[in-house]
């Protein structure tokens, strides 16, 4: 009841005493992001890089759902630099709300990658080893209120990707024991993300059930 009560709040806070043509509100309450933490993927060949890669995902898939308005991306790596600036390395969400809340964030998304997986089974093309492979990532993200710290919904998504590749020494890299192509595991958190952000047990329909507005 808490959750509906903020959210609610800051939905009709916007919304209060403006015209509009639709039932939604034209104004929505703005969202900040949080660099995606990496508890799941410890190997050589990710970088730092392949982080920002699944930022952008996660930019993306939240833009889509139409209920916020995004903090500008020379906003969000402005935050990021001040909380680096002022302490050993990036900290955790919860310290950095007063930052993103200076910005105008109302909301801040966080996430974590919390694991990737690799299974693979060989088989043999005309004498050549090719090797299978079915990459699984699995995500978690959450929506924080930068006035309460309040956390208002939470999700955690899954994304498969499959793909059939031969042991080549560029782009390849190592999950568990298994070698894997990239772009695969990168084809996977894209997945995983956009499931948690817009699936069917995303953030984006757990707020809407919230807010009365689920079709």
């Amino acid at each position: 009841m808490l959750r509906k009560i903020v959210f609610l709040f800051f939905m009709l806070l916007f919304c209060t005493g403006m015209s509009y043509t639709s039932a939604e509100c034209k104004t929505l309450p703005t969202l900040g992001m949080y660099p995606f933490k990496n508890d799941g993927i410890i190997t050589d060949g990710w970088d730092r890089s392949d982080m920002d890669a699944v930022d952008d995902y996660a930019y993306a898939a939240l833009d889509d759902t139409g209920l916020f308005t995004l903090l500008s991306r020379t906003d969000l790596r402005q935050v990021v630099d001040e909380i680096a600036l002022s302490n050993t390395g990036l900290v955790d969400p919860s310290t950095a709300v007063q930052t993103f809340r200076l910005k105008g964030a109302h909301y801040i998304l966080a996430g974590n990658i919390m694991g990737v997986t690799a299974r693979k089974s060989k088989t043999s093309l005309i004498g050549a080893g090719t090797d299978r492979y079915k990459v699984t990532a699995n995500v978690s993200m959450r929506i924080i209120n930068t006035e309460t710290g309040e956390v208002i919904a939470a999700a955690i998504g899954s994304g498969t990707a499959k793909k059939t590749v031969s042991k080549a020494p560029l782009g390849i890299i190592r999950i568990g024991e298994a070698e894997v192509d990239k772009q695969q595991v990168l084809d996977a958190l894209k997945l995983a993300v956009d499931n948690a952000a817009k699936g069917q047990n995303g953030i984006a329909q757990k707020l809407k059930r919230v807010n009365g507005i689920e079709r």
